[in-house]
């Protein structure tokens, strides 16, 4: 017996040492320090947000760029439990997923699949591109990695099954993923084209009037349900975001695609990730064309939800609306690393096996000790941003604001000072802040007071306030930066 029969008659076992590591990445997510503090500036903006009013809060959320249902989720901590103060616990909220993936891999897809591809996916999501960044960031992108991945899993159900149970339970989680966040619509949309695809394919040996009415009622139903949200929804799309691609290009797309396995690595993991994804393709090609099964199409289904996705998101949306962020990509790559674990479990050559095998590990480890350093170094950035505002945040200190998104996020970590707003902003927010224009006013009537401006500081102009106004620049986060203003003293 070679080495290659030794692997692959072990499978079961390879798998539940994947499954057992993975539990132990979930326990670190709970232990590890950086989930007791904000790693970006959005999550201050998330936490901030559910602890406003329910009006100021909806007002909040369709001036945000995502749909409404993580913030939902939130809710019961700050509305019931009140604890807009814990961080952890809303760090908990963006675990939970990985905590369900691993509950999911170990019931239906072990039982589908198997040990191996149960215990390679939850691997993969936990140590592949930004996936553990995610869970330790108070935003929805855990949410919709885990939705897209039950869309997906339950889209084998319906091509296979067609019941109701299957049906019911695919619009639902392709409900919540439309509004759990608003690019997955591409790949829901996308989902409903395979199964469309596959009744052409098969309109010879199924009933093909009673499966389009099943296909119809289960669209129908997502958009009477969406009906509520599509308007805002309008709005949203046509919002830039920040670190978004400003300009497509090459280098824009391979950023887009090297993501899905790799984050902030070197030219070795590309090289790997690139082979990693041609193999999958070949594979998984060669797979359906030996056998033209519902198993197989669906395998094949999930690579070329990928590679659409990839397309239409990195290259036509930031043509026909604002462009996008590639972390918005992240449910997509989801969806790709099950169709590689159910390929890696499937696949009869024992020497593919393996190059799959040793392929995922070899940079999913690597990809996970890069992204762990990476936190950590937020982790620093993050205490040194609060440890910012509490030297600020006293009676004697006056701060100011002209950014909406800046106040909201900070408001709440400032309740010793005085805020001032240099505008009206959209919300009042309770009246915690009053509005004062000009700026030289401010200065001379509180000579006794330390003056800082909290703003976004992005070229040399954003801290020149004519020359009577001395400026000294400090960072919070990122562009985030307080100026603390004094008059220039002036020779009698």
């Amino acid at each position: 017996m070679n080495i290659f029969d030794l692997f692959y008659q072990k499978k079961d076992l390879i798998g539940k040492l994947f499954l057992a590591f993975s539990i132990l990445l979930l326990i670190y997510l709970f232990i590890t320090p950086i989930n007791t503090t904000y790693i970006n500036i959005d999550e201050r903006f998330t936490v901030n947000l559910v602890q406003l009013s329910y009006n100021d809060m909806m007002l909040q959320m369709m001036g945000d760029v995502h749909p409404p249902l993580y913030y939902f989720f939130l809710l019961p901590l700050t509305k019931l439990f009140n604890l807009g103060n814990n961080i952890f616990a809303f760090k908990i909220v963006s675990i939970i997923p990985y905590a369900l993936m691993l509950i999911l891999a170990s019931t239906k897809i072990r039982k589908e699949y198997g040990w191996l591809t149960a215990g390679l996916y939850v691997f993969s999501m936990g140590t592949m591109s930004d996936f553990f960044m995610k869970y330790l960031t108070i935003r929805n992108y855990s949410w919709s990695m885990l939705f897209l991945t039950l869309s997906f899993v339950f889209l084998k159900d319906v091509l296979s099954k067609s019941d109701k149970k299957s049906w019911i339970l695919f619009t639902f989680f392709n409900l919540c993923c439309i509004y759990t966040h608003n690019i997955l619509f591409i790949s829901v949309a996308l989902m409903y084209l395979v199964i469309l695809v596959h009744y052409l394919i098969e309109k010879d040996t199924i009933s093909l009037k009673n499966e389009l009415k099943k296909w119809f009622i289960s669209g129908i139903t997502l958009f009477i349900l969406y009906l509520p949200w599509l308007n805002v929804l309008r709005l949203q799309v046509n919002e830039k975001q920040g670190n978004s691609l400003v300009t497509f290009g090459l280098y824009d797309f391979f950023k887009c695609f090297i993501s899905f396995a790799v984050y902030n690595s070197n030219k070795i993991q590309y090289i790997l990730t690139i082979i990693l994804f041609v193999l999958v393709v070949i594979f998984a090609i060669n797979k359906y064309r030996m056998e033209k099964n519902i198993e197989n199409y669906h395998l094949l289904s999930g690579v070329g939800l990928f590679v659409l996705t990839l397309i239409i998101g990195s290259v036509i949306l930031p043509l026909l609306f604002a462009p996008i962020t590639v972390r918005y990509l992240l449910p997509t790559y989801a969806v790709f690393f099950m169709a590689i674990a159910i390929l890696t479990g499937k696949i009869e050559n024992k020497k593919s096996f393996m190059i799959l095998l040793i392929l995922i590990t070899v940079i999913g480890c690597i990809n996970f000790i890069t992204v762990n350093n990476i936190a950590n170094n937020k982790y620093k950035e993050g205490i040194h941003e609060q440890n910012t505002l509490d030297k600020i945040n006293n009676e004697k200190s006056i701060v100011l604001f002209n950014e909406s998104f800046l106040y909201m996020c900070y408001n709440y970590n400032l309740e010793n000072t005085q805020i001032i707003a240099l505008k009206q902003l959209p919300i009042d927010y309770n009246g915690k802040y009053s509005v004062e224009t000009n700026l030289t006013k401010i200065l001379e009537e509180n000579p006794d007071k330390d003056i800082y401006f909290i703003k976004t500081v992005s070229k040399k102009k954003d801290t020149n306030f004519g020359k009577n106004i001395k400026v000294k620049k400090g960072k919070i986060l990122g562009n985030y930066h307080y100026l603390k203003l004094k008059p220039k003293k002036t020779n009698q």
